[in-house]
């Protein structure tokens, strides 16, 4: 199992949240790339990262919840569909809600978001998670993926969507949005691209929407 690394809160802190990142990324990288985040949440949340299992070309620096097949490590002998290494990636989480847990909620940047989409329409409620963050989130366009969005997803819901994301544009995160039930879900807007909003106008609105649901 992946390391898990416990960001700036303390077991003080009123809410506990497992953070996902981005495609191409660790939990290392994403931690350090979302530092004005963490000293917005300092008081208010304890910030846990995990790396994804699935490696990226054999660059541990490099992660996906799932992996496209162009970037499988090229040492791999078998034959894959258009992604693999999801159901690796919902175990892992799994056993990190058994072992650090509980978690009140999820928070995941753009495939790390996307990911949280799919775990809550599988195991929601089982792993009684509280809320979900989803930054520059997407609806995965894997066709196999698509049983993952037949059902609306009870859980309480913030969506951050920059209006000039060009990796995600906000059409594909107000879509995923619409999976989410419509009187629990609260939408963030930023005029910026695809990161973490964390300027100080955006503070009470991260905050209030975790102590509403914590």
């Amino acid at each position: 199992m992946e390391e898990m690394d416990v960001g700036d809160g303390t077991s003080g802190c009123g809410s506990k949240i497992l953070c996902l990142h981005g495609y191409r990324q660790c939990a290392n990288i994403f931690k350090q790339k979302i530092g004005s985040f963490r000293k917005l949440l300092k008081d208010e949340a304890e910030l846990c990262f995990i790396d994804a299992p699935n490696c990226l070309k054999n660059d541990s620096n490099e992660r996906g919840w799932w992996i496209k097949k162009e970037d499988l490590p090229s040492i791999s002998n078998e034959n894959f569909n258009n992604c693999v290494g999801l159901q690796d990636s919902i175990n892992q989480v799994k056993n990190i809600c058994q072992e650090e847990g509980p978690f009140d909620g999820l928070m995941g940047f753009s495939q790390g978001a996307a990911f949280i989409a799919i775990l809550c329409s599988l195991i929601q409620n089982d792993m009684h998670f509280k809320y979900v963050i989803l930054i520059s989130g997407f609806k995965s366009s894997e066709s196999s993926f698509s049983i993952y969005y037949t059902n609306i997803l009870k859980i309480p819901s913030l969506h951050v969507i920059g209006e000039s994301d060009t990796v995600v544009n906000k059409q594909r995160s107000e879509e995923l949005a619409k999976y989410f039930e419509s009187t629990s879900v609260e939408l963030l807007i930023h005029k910026g691209g695809h990161y973490v909003p964390a300027s100080k106008i955006f503070k009470q609105k991260y905050i209030s929407f975790i102590k509403k649901h914590t």
